[in-house]
C-alpha cells in the first residue's frame, strides 16, 4: 500500500505516554524520545532557539470546548449557561497562551465548511452577574458550585480552569475543577457527573458536519454530545446538511450558520474559547515531517527519514 521502503527509514515507533510537558521536553533535549506533540508556550519559546531540536507550528482543526449540561443539576437553568458562557476570559486566555492558540469564531473553525466570521466572543462579567443575579445566584445571592472536569496534564486547560475560577468567584460561583485520565473524565460524563466538560474535537473527515452531528446532534446514551443536548429543531437542520454539502453548497453554509446560533446563543450549551495551533518539537535529525491538520496527532512515519 505505502509502495516499499527506499533509502534510509524507521523500522520501530515506540509512544510514550508522558502527561507532564516539563519533563517531555527533558526527554527531547536529552535525545531520549524523538518528537512531542505539544508543549506549553514557555517550552516552545525554549524549543525555537534550542540547538538540535526543530521545531513546527501550524493552524489546526482542533477546536477547545466547554460543554455544558443541559439535562440536570444548577446548569440546567440556561441563565447559568448564558453566565458562565460571558465569564470566560476569552482575549486573556488567548493573550496568555502566547501564540499556541487562536481566537474562535463559532462552533467550526476557518479553513472547513460551516465556518462563520464575526462571532469573536468576549467575556462579559456584567453580564454575567445579571443572569446569575436573575437565576438566584450571583453576589447577595445563593452561593453556586459548579463541577468542571478536564484532562489531566494538559497544562492550557489548567490555565483555563484557573482563570475561569477567578472570574466567577466574585460572583458567588465557586468552581470545582478537576484533572482526569481522559478515559475517566469520558466516563463520568456519559454518566452526567459534571457541570462542564472540557474536551477538545477535531473532525474525524476534514468536514463541518464532525462537529455538530457527534457532539451536539441528540444522542442518548451519551458518546460525546456531553451538553446532552435534545434538540429536534437542531436535529432536523443537522439532518439535511450531507445532501446539501454535495448538491447546494451555500445553502449548507446557511445551515451551519443557523445550528451554530441555535447551539450557542439559543441553548448556550457551550462555550468555544479557542482553537488550537500546533507547536511541535522533533530532534532535528529527523527529516520529511510534515504537519497535517486533517490528521492531528499523526506523524506519517513513512514519510520521515534519519540523518546523523
Amino acid at each position: 500500500y505505502w509502495g516499499g521502503w527506499g533509502g534510509p527509514h524507521y523500522n520501530t515507533v515506540k509512544f510514550r505516554v508522558v502527561p507532564d510537558p516539563d519533563r517531555a521536553w527533558r526527554l527531547l533535549q536529552r535525545g531520549e524520545v524523538s518528537f512531542v506533540a505539544r508543549l506549553n508556550p514557555r517550552l516552545f519559546a525554549a524549543a525555537s532557539t534550542a540547538p538540535g531540536v526543530r521545531t513546527s507550528e501550524r493552524a489546526s482543526f482542533q477546536t477547545a470546548m466547554l460543554l455544558f449540561n443541559t439535562a440536570n443539576g444548577p446548569m440546567k437553568d440556561i441563565r447559568v449557561r448564558r453566565a458562565v458562557q460571558k465569564a470566560v476570559d476569552y482575549q486573556g486566555l488567548i493573550k496568555d497562551l502566547k501564540g499556541a492558540v487562536s481566537p474562535a469564531s463559532g462552533i467550526i473553525p476557518e479553513g472547513l465548511m460551516g465556518y462563520v466570521p464575526g462571532r469573536v466572543p468576549r467575556q462579559d462579567l456584567a453580564g454575567a452577574a445579571e443572569l446569575l443575579t436573575r437565576a438566584g445566584y450571583g453576589p447577595g445571592g445563593r452561593p453556586l458550585r459548579l463541577r468542571l472536569t478536564y484532562g489531566e496534564g494538559d497544562t492550557d486547560w489548567h490555565l483555563l480552569a484557573t482563570k475561569l475560577t477567578a472570574a466567577l468567584k466574585p460572583l458567588n460561583v465557586t468552581i470545582d475543577a478537576r484533572a482526569m485520565p481522559w478515559t475517566a473524565q469520558w466516563e463520568q460524563g456519559k454518566k452526567r457527573g459534571q457541570d462542564i466538560f472540557v474536551m477538545y474535537w477535531w473532525p474525524d473527515y476534514a468536514d463541518g458536519y464532525s462537529y455538530f452531528g457527534n457532539v451536539f446532534q441528540s444522542g442518548n446514551p451519551p458518546v460525546f454530545n456531553l451538553t446532552y443536548l435534545r434538540d429536534q429543531g437542531l436535529d432536523a437542520l443537522l439532518d439535511t446538511v450531507p445532501e446539501l454539502t454535495v448538491t447546494d453548497r451555500p445553502a449548507a453554509q446557511r445551515v451551519y450558520e443557523q445550528a451554530t446560533k441555535r447551539v450557542l446563543d439559543q441553548r448556550a450549551a457551550a462555550a468555544i474559547p479557542w482553537v488550537v495551533n500546533y507547536q511541535r518539537a522533533y530532534q532535528g535529525a529527523v527529516q520529511g515531517y510534515n504537519d497535517n491538520p486533517a490528521y492531528p496527532d499523526v506523524v506519517f512515519v513513512y514519510d520521515l527519514r534519519p540523518s546523523g
